[in-house]
């Protein structure tokens, strides 16, 4: 789900490195419990115990569950508009060829992340302030 060098430049140590992996197995498992569970079914304390960490390395990393859910959400809203830039770089005959590319990489999108894309398209999860 998460790409370690989209969260920092490249680590410069092993302690980095341990940083970012940790951080990117959270946010893998908060989007596999609130994509599985709801978001207020997630406990913080099942989304450290997946990612293999004590629960306070998630408060480490995150202020809180809220700030866990923005950081997987503002990820997969940054793959989103990524792949999404490319269907409008191409020029299209007509509005029906667009909106038909747009629609063949929204699927793709689903089809290639889709515990990001049930979380993204979540009704529980817009309806957090995070999600609003």
């Amino acid at each position: 789900m998460v790409n370690p060098t989209t969260l920092a430049a490249a680590p410069r140590n092993a302690r980095e490195r341990s940083r970012i992996e940790t951080r990117r197995r959270l946010l893998e498992a908060g989007a596999e419990l609130i994509a599985g569970q709801g978001f207020a079914a997630a406990r913080a304390t099942d989304i450290a115990a997946r990612a293999g960490v004590a629960v306070g390395t998630l408060y480490f990393h995150f202020r809180d569950k809220d700030g866990l859910l923005e950081a997987i959400l503002l990820h997969g809203v940054d793959l989103l508009t990524e792949r999404l830039r490319t269907v409008v770089d191409v020029a299209h005959e007509t509005l029906t060829d667009a909106v038909r590319a747009h629609e063949d990489e929204m699927l793709a999108f689903i089809e290639d992340e889709p515990t990001l894309a049930r979380v993204l398209f979540h009704d529980e999860v817009r309806a957090t302030p995070v999600g609003a």
